[in-house]
Formats: structure tokens, sequence, C-alpha cells
């Protein structure tokens, strides 16, 4: 049985269906080989900004990589913001945005009759 790294994602995964080492794939991405290394294996977290730079080399998306369910080309988007927003603490005040906002999703579904798919009858 393989053992789950502390950090999961899909790298290890992606490279291998690409048939692309660490080697090579750190020389594309300008990434060092070290970090390759330690992102396949698991040990440290991949984190979105070099999902971004390494998805293109791999034919997959930055969401695919990072393990993110959903919408692949949405998700792509999302990371793309985040990453732009440059600081710490832009990408923390984003994410306590978008936590607010999930939970007023949710909420509102809950709130939903169920006869009412559409949600319009709240309007």
């Amino acid at each position: 049985m393989t053992e789950k790294g502390k950090f999961p994602n899909g790298l290890a995964f992606a490279m291998s269906q690409k048939n692309i080492g660490p080697t090579e794939l750190g020389r594309r991405a300008g990434i060092a080989k070290q970090n390759i290394d330690r992102w396949a294996k698991q040990e440290r977290r991949l984190n979105p900004d070099d999902a971004l730079k390494l998805a293109p080399l791999l034919d997959t998306t930055p969401a695919a990589l990072l393990l993110l369910e959903g919408n692949d080309e949405q998700l792509s988007e999302l990371i793309k913001i985040f990453v732009s927003l440059g600081s710490a603490e832009h990408q923390k005040a984003l994410v306590d945005q978008a936590r607010v906002l999930a939970t007023a999703v949710q909420s509102a579904k809950v709130d939903q009759p169920a006869d009412d798919p559409t949600g319009e009858a709240n309007q």
C-alpha cells in the first residue's frame, strides 16, 4: 500500500502521464528540481503560483494539480486571481471573503423551497 504524503497533490500523477521527470520539468518551468521532487513526493505544499507554472507543461490544469474539485476552468481562473493579489495579506482577505460568500450560498440553498430548483421564488 502506498502511503500518502503530508501535502497531497496531483503532480506525480501528471508527471507520470506526461512521462517527464523532475529534472526536465524543473528546467522547463524554471523551478529547482529539489522543489519538484518534494512536491511530487508530497513532502511540501504545492502552492497555486507554482501550479499555474507547471500545469501547461503537463497538459493539465492548476486545479487538477492542487486536487481541487469542481469546474476546472473556473477554479483555474480563481487560482490566477488569487496569485495576482500578491501579498499574503490580500490573499488572506480574499479567502476570508470567499468563506463568507460560500456560507451565504449554502444558507440560501438550505432555505430554497424543494419545488423551486431555480431559487427564483426568493427574489
